[in-house]
């Protein structure tokens, strides 16, 4: 197997032999791959993928097209110039203070981040961030973790995992905040060419694994009018918008002394 396969983007012949492989694995990395090149042949693939066996593949697979043009879709598998547009004064606005449901990834096995397979792991962690969107390091290791070691996700190699990060970044297709400059512990990974802070509901995340930006923005955009509130009225729109019970106050307090140490300025 080529250690380099997902690094390339511009090897096709290799993309095409393993989108048709009878390893599930390499057809889910050529999914995530195909995803990133929005030409005629990698959309004609993808549309292949999108009713594979393996869930896992199908929705990969499925994902990417929903984030081309729907008109190169047309044209690749249809055959045709022009589609008619849903028209955007149709689509119903969110309201201002409304959340965006937040988009948890599905866990799937995964084998052990080794020198053999970096192509899989930039592959999963790709997958990840393009599912979750803007996410915390440590969510990103839990996510990981929780497929390799169902048991233990703490033993996941945090180096290899962030040689991962690093190769995607350099690539381009990733951007990470490493602002906090603590190690994968404080980052923030987002797409690249996506908004950095998404203001969503908690979803499955642990608090701990809510980027502080985000919970920053959800305060500012909850407020009147970015109206200057003290320390327990910032508290309480965190615990009033996460529906963070009352069981789990003391978790809030913890991740709000450590984590989001930093997040206001507080009177």
């Amino acid at each position: 197997m080529r250690k380099d396969y997902f690094q390339s983007l511009d090897d096709q012949s290799v993309l095409v032999e393993n989108a048709s492989s009878t390893e599930s694995s390499l057809r889910w990395a050529a999914a995530v791959e195909l995803g990133e090149i929005p030409e005629a042949w990698s959309v004609q693939l993808l549309w292949e993928l999108k009713d594979d066996p393996d869930p896992y593949v199908g929705a990969v697979a499925n994902k990417a097209l929903s984030r081309f043009d729907p008109r190169l879709i047309e044209k690749a598998v249809f055959h045709k110039e022009s589609i008619n547009r849903v028209d955007d004064n149709l689509v119903p606005e969110r309201e201002e203070n409304d959340l965006v449901p937040h988009v948890s990834w599905k866990t799937r096995p995964l084998d052990p981040p080794s020198e053999i397979n970096d192509w899989a792991v930039s592959a999963a962690i790709l997958d990840i961030v393009n599912t979750e969107g803007p996410l915390t390091g440590p969510r990103l290791m839990r996510l990981y973790g929780e497929s390799v070691f169902p048991n233990s996700p703490k033993k996941l190699n945090k180096h290899r995992m962030q040689s991962a990060i690093d190769r995607l970044a350099k690539r381009g297709v990733i951007t990470v905040d490493r602002s906090h400059n603590v190690g994968i512990e404080g980052w923030t990974l987002y797409r690249t060419g996506t908004p950095e802070v998404v203001v969503r509901d908690r979803g499955s995340r642990r608090l701990a694994e809510i980027p502080v930006t985000e919970v920053a923005a959800l305060v500012n955009v909850k407020s009147r009018r970015g109206a200057v509130l003290n320390r327990n009225r910032q508290f309480q729109l965190i615990i009033d918008a996460y529906e963070i019970p009352q069981n789990e106050l003391h978790v809030a307090g913890a991740v709000l002394d450590n984590e989001w140490r930093d997040l206001f300025s507080l009177p």
